[in-house]
């Protein structure tokens, strides 16, 4: 009796101690999981081998978070006995890996290595499996799972195309197959993108999973920068100058009534309107653009449920081109849109005092911008949004009539911190002038951008804007001064001790403005306009007063060569505009470039650079990523002399409306890094653009290629296809037979093309009707 009291004392205690540790690994989120150990071999030039381990049983904290390559370049054959072939890999594979493909490349690095190890904590091979061929795939889909595959894609550097669309357009049809069958929930991609494992993955793997929940549903859309656009078809314009850089969310942008229709049908699915709904929250895409719903009165009456709004993720509204019988739906949209929205904007409409009441009442926007807005009652505007004033942070008016009364109240009381404001005629910027005269209180106001109508400023403006003084960003534009107010506002802008960012665009830019109001160690940026057409040299001593300078852009202005040498001295430049302006030709650079080592951005646009065009002004810039020579009068063979210092740093490269010779196209197939190419209107003398041949650096970097206006062949056509990463291309196929210029470019997928077809060939609609079955993204000029 007394043995068996022991013994179960002990169990007791041993159980005890079971669930203490299974609670402290339950407490401290630890689990038990496998690492998994798979060695790979180089076999050839053509595949790699990939031999399985013994799995290890281990603790981790975050399972499915693991993932670790190991290399080694000597051939050890002795270190795969033993050990299972599981796969094989192949440049053939329906997904690609950027890491795999440079091993088994006879250019790259890393073609050095012969064999490796990778460990992760989830069964690599099956994902390896699933993306060599999609009929692998199982028809149990979990949470897990789909982590590991988006772990799997980032870590060996999955290569972007269709193929990974197609992918998981696989894996999402059979999850709501499963769905429909036998399973009782949906992926849970709130759970698959928890906050830390979303900023692993890269923005275009999770554009591409949403992309592939389009095509599902077979709607019609673009990715521009980010921002999602649903358009009616691939053809179609849209209007990027929506997207607001004050606001700070990406954008959906809806390009038509018809378009929002067909989006509400596709979000009745309960599956697709909670995976977009996860999904766009995830990439930062709060901002709702409604755009181009003209003709609603022809439109049968419809009540819409809204079901975009209705996802509750948007804080930002855009309405643009809604036309006057658009009341019923202004109505109802304002119906659905959440009271606690942060920024909304009303561009290009007509709009009644109803309906715009009914959008600010209640609400307490921190933003609110109105463009072009006309107004179908006159209604007096200080009554609708006076209580914004508590509120506003940033507001964008342009062109907009409003009250004197309203801007007094606003101006006064406004917590504001950004003021944009455009006048395109002086009694639409009177009331503002009048008001800003009379209040002079502006202590939280930081960044202030108007351009005026023709404005002459006056003493009383200029000393209402010396009250500016915590502003950081200026920019004033389309004024004049006269010798009088000139000094008050110089006086005004010293005022500003904290000014960084300083914009000034005038008819008359007097030497007296750079040599006294500029010598301010704060700024960083500065950008210099002349409005006027006559042409005085810039004297300005740069060099002492602006050492910080990290920025300048100066346009249509004629540059002293004194001054140029001062430009060329600022040691901390890192970004240089020079456009639309005029050299002197004096003098040599060769001494002062020296000193530019940061450069990164050059721009010279329509700036004649032919005479100092025997300087070399980019012997020691050594990082420059942006050049841009467009327009600027070079000789033949100019591009040589950035080749040596420049080729492994240049991403973009503009050189439109240029001569290129065989000499140029040796110097520009070395640029290895190079994802813009833009060669608008150029004429190559005696060479072609294929004759980069195949010792081009830039087949898989290049993104961007612009030959508009440019005369091709179809050897210059055939050569397009090597790169099969580009993402957008402007082409003239003159005098080319069409249907063979299509075969060439469905060969490039990914790209979406800018064709300016000059033809009367009896092809031409054969041509467009095969750009548009394949299908092909085409836009025509």
């Amino acid at each position: 009796m007394v043995a068996t009291c022991i013994g179960y004392d002990k169990a007791k205690n041993f159980y005890e101690k079971f669930l203490i540790w299974l609670y402290i690994f339950i407490w401290f989120g630890f689990a038990i999981s496998y690492t998994f150990r798979y060695a790979f071999r180089k076999n050839g030039n053509y595949e790699i081998l990939f031999f399985e381990e013994k799995r290890i049983e281990c603790l981790s904290k975050n399972p499915g978070k693991c993932f670790k390559i190991t290399y080694l370049c000597d051939e050890n054959i002795s270190f795969y006995s033993g050990k299972v072939h599981c796969f094989k890999y192949t440049k053939e594979n329906f997904v690609n890996f950027e890491i795999l493909n440079d091993i088994l490349s006879l250019n790259s690095i890393a073609s050095k290595i012969k064999n490796g190890m990778i460990e992760c904590d989830y069964e690599l091979i099956y994902f390896l499996k699933i993306t060599k061929d999609i009929a692998n795939i199982s028809n149990t889909l979990t949470n897990n799972r789909f982590r590991n595959l988006l772990l799997t894609l980032k870590c060996l550097k999955a290569v972007e195309n269709n193929n990974i669309i197609k992918l998981f357009h696989a894996l999402i049809f059979i999850d709501i197959f499963s769905l429909n069958s036998y399973k009782k929930v949906q992926l849970d991609f709130k759970q698959i993108f928890d906050s830390c494992f979303a900023n692993k993955i890269h923005f275009s793997i999770k554009n591409n999973l949403i992309s592939a929940i389009l095509n599902i549903n077979m709607m019609k859309y673009v990715w521009y920068d980010g921002n999602l656009l649903f358009l009616e078809n691939c053809k179609e314009k849209y209007d990027t100058s929506l997207f607001d850089e004050h606001i700070p969310y990406k954008n959906l942008l809806v390009n038509s009534y018809k378009v929002f229709c067909t989006l509400e049908n596709i979000l009745k699915n309960s599956y697709t309107f909670n995976s977009l709904k996860i999904l766009l929250k995830i990439i930062n895409i709060k901002a709702f653009i409604i755009n181009n719903y003209l003709d609603l009165n022809s439109i049968p009456d419809i009540e819409h449920k809204f079901l975009i709004l209705s996802m509750n993720i948007f804080e930002s509204i855009i309405i643009s081109y809604i036309d006057d019988f658009s009341s019923l739906f202004l109505y109802r949209l304002n119906g659905a849109l959440k009271k606690d929205i942060e920024f909304l904007r009303f561009k290009n409409l007509s709009i009644s005092k109803n309906n715009l009441d009914r959008f600010l009442r209640q609400r307490k926007l921190r933003g609110f911008l109105l463009g072009d807005v006309d107004y179908i009652d006159f209604f007096p505007y200080i009554e609708l949004c006076m209580h914004l004033n508590d509120t506003l942070e940033y507001i964008f008016f342009r062109n907009v009539s409003i009250d004197i009364n309203w801007w007094m109240d606003f101006l006064l009381r406004a917590k504001i911190h950004t003021i944009i404001l455009s006048f395109d005629n002086s009694s639409l910027q009177e009331s503002f002038i009048k008001a800003f005269i009379i209040q002079m209180c502006f202590k939280n106001v930081l960044y202030f951008d108007c351009t005026f109508c023709n404005l002459i400023l006056t003493i009383d403006f200029c000393n209402s804007l010396s009250c500016w003084r915590n502003l950081k960003n200026l920019k004033l534009k389309g004024y004049e001064t006269n010798e009088k107010t000139e000094i008050y506002l110089l006086k005004a802008i010293e005022g500003m001790k904290n000014l960084v960012y300083l914009t000034i665009g005038s008819y008359k830019i007097p030497p007296r403005f750079y040599n006294i109001s500029l010598q301010k160690q704060k700024i960083k940026v500065l950008q210099l306009k002349n409005y006027s057409s006559r042409k005085k040299p810039l004297l300005v001593d740069l060099y002492s007063h602006f050492n910080k300078l990290t920025k300048l852009v100066l346009t249509k202005i004629t540059i002293s060569f004194s001054t140029m040498n001062e430009i060329f001295r600022l040691e901390n430049l890192t970004s240089l505009s020079l456009k639309l302006c005029i050299v002197e030709p004096i003098g040599n650079l060769n001494h002062c470039i020296r000193s530019s080592r940061n450069l990164y951005m050059l721009n010279f646009y329509a700036t004649d650079l032919k005479v100092i065009s025997h300087l070399n002004i980019f012997e020691t810039l050594e990082l420059i990523e942006y050049l841009n020579l467009s327009c600027c009068n070079l000789p033949m063979g100019y591009l040589a002399k950035i080749c040596t210092v420049s080729s492994s740093k240049l991403k973009k490269l503009s050189y439109g409306l240029g001569i290129l010779d065989s000499n140029d196209l040796d110097a520009i197939k070395y640029f290895e890094t190079l994802e813009e190419l833009n060669l608008f209107g150029c004429v190559f003398h005696g060479t072609s653009f294929h004759k980069l041949d195949s010792m081009c650096k830039f087949f898989k970097s290049l993104r961007k290629l612009d030959l508009w206006l440019v005369k091709i062949c179809m050897k210059d056509l055939k050569y397009l296809i090597n790169f099969k990463y580009l993402k957008r291309m402007r082409l003239t196929p003159t005098g080319l037979d069409l249907l063979a210029v299509k075969n060439y470019l469905v060969l490039i997928p990914m790209c979406r093309f800018e064709i300016d077809c000059i033809s009367q060939e009896k092809t031409y609609d054969e041509f467009l009707k095969c750009l548009y079955e394949d299908p092909i993204y085409v836009e025509l000029t």
